[in-house]
């Protein structure tokens, strides 16, 4: 009974209607094993779900409005004056539909499948599908980032598991079998090289810019000093290594190699200050030591075979055009015709004057992974403040201004 008390509120019918489902499923469940002499109390049960049910329905219709939380009906209109409002004649009668743009489809998401990555490389040519996938999928996990989780952890993982665990290192160029065991001196063709060094040089950008993400301590410097060092030291044994001597593309390399015709000498990098940066740094995984190690006997290896004035790329130490990469731009332009060679070396290296470049974009990729390794030994020299870089913020734009390099990369003059 509820008279003399105030009517249910929206909850309460709510909650009427939910026991009393409940009671009925119940009694139904039962229902199927009473006896004959228990069937009055199932239906004295049947009358009290109806009778409750009818109530809650007629609570329910009993001022409905005031408890509804819909909003009260539109009254109904009464005479054509009450749908004729004044000033509609000041708006603007053209089509506006062509001012509203085109809108973006929704987005799709589309798996990155690092499981698609082989467990272990043969020769160049499984390491160039590997490289290539690798760079694909970091591609993916950039796109995608505000809709994949951890989108800069798992690439930086991605890359650091290839460089550790997948892609060997280059043995010393002095090792007495480095013919025989050396994994990147098998056959290749020219075309697998370039295609390993572009795709090297992009997997270089997408961990440079997810290592200025993730934020900087002991673990992460470790991993992020030496697989930039790794990414170096292959891209310099692949421009070490001519194909076709007679071939007008292997130039680069047999100059850079010091086996080009000639009382020419071999090129090459200092690793500078990794040795020092590295060794105090946590190696939480047997893979970084030893990777360390190789990538430290490789370019030692290849110091001490080389005088100061055969030494390119110093930019952790200046950003001059050193005396090394005068010498390697006059050869190389020697044997090409290029004019004025030694006096606009920092023109040709720069691009601003493409007669190397377009033609050898083998000594660019080859220039900004150098760079991006120096700049990785101590990256806090670097303002970079955002937490959503992407490959493109780390293309390197280059210039010759004054008597140094202008680089700009990651919104910023590196």
């Amino acid at each position: 009974d509820t008279q003399g008390t105030s009517p249910p509120s929206i909850g309460e019918l709510a909650l009427v209607r939910v026991a009393v489902a409940a009671l009925a499923r119940s009694a139904a469940d039962y229902a199927r094993d009473v006896t004959e002499d228990r069937k009055n109390d199932f239906e004295n049960l049947r009358k009290l779900i109806e009778e409750t049910s009818a109530k809650a329905e007629q609570l329910a219709l009993m001022d409905g409005s005031a408890r509804s939380s819909q909003p009260p009906p539109c009254p109904a209109v009464g005479s054509a004056s009450n749908t004729q409002f004044d000033r509609f004649e000041r708006l603007l009668r053209k089509d506006v539909d062509n001012l509203k743009g085109l809108s973006d489809p929704p987005r799709i998401l589309i798996p990155a499948l690092i499981s698609q990555m082989p467990i272990a490389l043969k020769d160049p040519f499984d390491a160039s599908a590997c490289v290539r996938l690798c760079a694909h999928l970091c591609t993916l996990l950039a796109n995608q980032q505000d809709q994949i989780t951890h989108s800069a952890a798992s690439r930086f993982a991605l890359i650091t598991h290839m460089m550790t665990r997948l892609v060997p290192m280059p043995l010393p160029i002095h090792h007495p079998n480095k013919k025989k065991m050396c994994f990147w001196e098998q056959e290749m063709k020219y075309e697998t090289k370039v295609d390993l060094m572009r795709n090297f040089y992009l997997v270089t950008r997408n961990f440079a810019a997810v290592s200025f993400m993730l934020e900087a301590n002991r673990e992460t410097d470790a991993a992020r000093v030496c697989v930039a060092g790794a990414l170096a030291a292959v891209m310099d044994a692949l421009l070490r290594k001519p194909l076709g001597k007679l071939d007008g593309s292997a130039q680069i390399s047999l100059h850079y190699s010091g086996e080009a015709p000639g009382p020419g000498t071999a090129f090459g990098l200092d690793p500078g200050a990794f040795a020092e940066a590295s060794e105090t740094l946590l190696f939480l995984a047997p893979e970084y030591a030893s990777l360390r190690s190789l990538i430290l006997d490789y370019f030692h290896s290849i110091r001490t075979t080389l005088d100061d004035e055969h030494v390119i790329f110093q930019f952790d130490q200046s950003m001059t055009c050193s005396v090394g990469e005068r010498h390697f731009v006059e050869q190389l332009g020697l044997c090409l015709g290029v004019e004025k060679a030694h006096r606009e070396a920092p023109l040709l290296i720069t691009g601003e004057r493409g007669d190397l470049i377009e033609l050898f974009m083998e000594l660019a990729w080859f220039r900004d992974v150098v760079f991006l390794w120096k700049m990785l030994l101590l990256p806090n020299a670097v303002a970079c403040t955002k937490d959503n870089w992407r490959a493109m913020d780390s293309l390197l734009t280059w210039a010759w201004k004054g008597d140094k390099y202008s680089v700009q990369g990651f919104e910023t003059s590196l």
